[in-house]
């Protein structure tokens, strides 16, 4: 089943964010998902701990560099769906996971210094897909942005379209509901509402369309697979 790595050597670029996210909307669809946590800070596996975890979601820890890419393929031969949380360093880990990946998602937020962790991660994902004789599909996503657009997103986008980067159209949005999933665990649906911030609505629906469009990418580059989605 997919691999989906979510990576940048950047930390604060919204990795984890991206991946419980991700993995609390496929879970919503009846997916089962593993969160292989590749950070040694751990903190996907962290919200695991906490409660409201989805029972369709299991979260693995303390994986060694080395075996990053073994524990995520095992993981695929028995759920739906496998994120890798990878570390923010482009480290052994990192390239181990991407090495083993269907898709590579790549959190940006809207500054050049994100860009270019963006360009290293894409030539990274080039390098072990040299070494793996195989392109690795990779997609970059942008975080944390604000209603309107700032003249810095505005530059990462031209810069992505120069180098024929596929940019999703969704971006995951700057909003407490996300800032505080990781405190409080569980899904968005979950949290309290003192921490859903004032538009509640718009953050469901924007980790719903984020999803969808990963759905979308993933069915675009492996058309046998077939999903089974509640």
């Amino acid at each position: 089943m997919p691999i989906i790595s979510v990576a940048s050597p950047k930390g604060g670029c919204g990795k984890t964010t991206t991946s419980i996210t991700l993995a609390c909307e496929l879970a919503r669809k009846g997916l089962s998902v593993v969160i292989v946590d590749a950070d040694p800070l751990m903190w996907s596996y962290k919200w695991g701990e906490l409660d409201g975890r989805p029972a369709n979601i299991q979260v693995i820890g303390g994986v060694k560099a080395e075996d990053v890419a073994v524990v995520a393929m095992d993981a695929a031969e028995r759920v739906d769906f496998v994120i890798v949380d990878s570390e923010g360093t482009g480290n052994l880990a990192t390239a181990n996971a991407v090495g083993a990946s269907d898709l590579v998602i790549i959190p940006v937020q809207g500054s050049a210094m994100d860009g270019e962790a963006g360009v290293l991660t894409l030539a990274m994902v080039a390098s072990e897909g040299r070494k793996a004789r195989r392109v690795i599909p990779a997609a970059v996503v942008l975080t944390r942005t604000r209603h309107i657009e700032t003249r810095a997103v505005k530059a990462l986008r031209e810069r992505y379209q120069e180098l024929n980067v596929q940019l999703m159209h969704t971006s995951i949005a700057e909003r407490a509901a996300f800032n505080a999933l990781t405190d409080f665990g569980g899904d968005l649906v979950d949290l309290p509402k003192t921490e859903m911030g004032s538009n509640p609505m718009g953050a469901m629906q924007n980790a719903a369309e984020f999803a969808e469009e990963v759905l979308e990418i993933v069915q675009a580059i492996m058309p046998d697979y077939k999903m089974e989605v509640a």
